[in-house]
């Protein structure tokens, strides 16, 4: 049941993310960027692979950028670990890691997925940092959002300054065909999104990304800033409504998901020791 929370010089979000983890039942465990380039079979000691949001490398470059470049050197170890059908969630920063990487959204040629990124997420287009409450609009259940479902509306909290999504018309296209556009902003009476709904103009209004398998999830909104019911927008005003914010259905999910695995795993080594 342990959990990679990955983190490098810049990260910040590693220990709300922690706690959201360990509140479903999850082990997460620490370990920071270099400690996996030098060792790249640890990866398999985890059940699961979380990003956090932060500024790793202080956004350098790009968000995202260098902490993908130190682990484009163990590509081949993280797309094994993809393949197990382990889950890796990637926040804020965590989903710009992502999409440096190649590996959201996930386009092939033929059998062969393409490397290198596919899409871009930029500066805002109101070129400042927005920290503000967001309306999502779940649009594709997978393990992650299972616990939301397929066209709930919730409130997430974002806060980024690169967050807005570019991409070409035919990526845009793929993407929509094969069901990988996780998340979109909705507006007033759950419209389409402008802006401040829409706080950086992302194309499509697109807020997460998740794999053809769907065990791959990048978002910008912050879900570990969501999930207790006092985390929730005037909740002064309502305290009596005490539930679960929405981010804890994506963090329990995957750890419903992990539960699962190891159950087959211990199924399957029974069945072997009787046969």
């Amino acid at each position: 049941m342990d959990v990679c929370v990955l983190v490098m010089e810049g990260t910040n979000n590693e220990e709300e993310t922690s706690h959201s983890l360990a509140a479903v039942g999850l082990r997460p465990q620490t370990v920071c960027v270099g400690e996996l380039i030098a060792r790249p079979s640890m990866l398999r000691n985890y059940r699961g692979l979380v990003i956090p949001g932060g500024f790793s490398a202080g956004d350098y470059v790009r968000g995202g950028a260098i902490f993908a470049a130190y682990l484009r050197t163990i590509l081949l170890e993280l797309e094994e670990f993809i393949a197990a059908d382990r889950p890796v969630l990637g926040i804020c920063n965590g989903f710009q890691v992502l999409v440096e990487l190649g590996l959201l959204p996930e386009v092939k040629t033929g059998d062969t997925r393409t490397c290198g990124p596919k899409v871009a997420l930029t500066r805002n287009e109101s070129a400042r940092f927005e920290c503000r409450p967001v309306r999502l609009r779940c649009e594709n259940e997978n393990l992650f959002t299972r616990g939301l479902g397929a066209g709930r509306i919730a409130e997430f909290p974002s806060a980024h300054a690169e967050g807005r999504l570019i991409t070409s018309q035919a990526i845009w296209e793929g993407m929509v065909k094969t069901n990988q556009i996780a998340f979109r902003y909705v507006g007033p009476n759950s419209g389409p999104a402008g802006y401040p709904y829409n706080p950086n103009g992302s194309f499509d209004n697109i807020a997460g990304l998740v794999n053809r398998a769907g065990n791959v999830l990048g978002m910008m909104p912050h879900p570990e800033r969501a999930f207790h019911w006092y985390q929730k927008t005037g909740w002064t005003r309502n305290k009596d409504a005490r539930e679960h914010g929405p981010g804890r259905a994506i963090f329990a999910g995957m750890a419903e998901h992990i539960k699962d695995q190891a159950t087959r795993s211990l199924k399957d080594g029974a069945d072997h020791e009787e046969g």
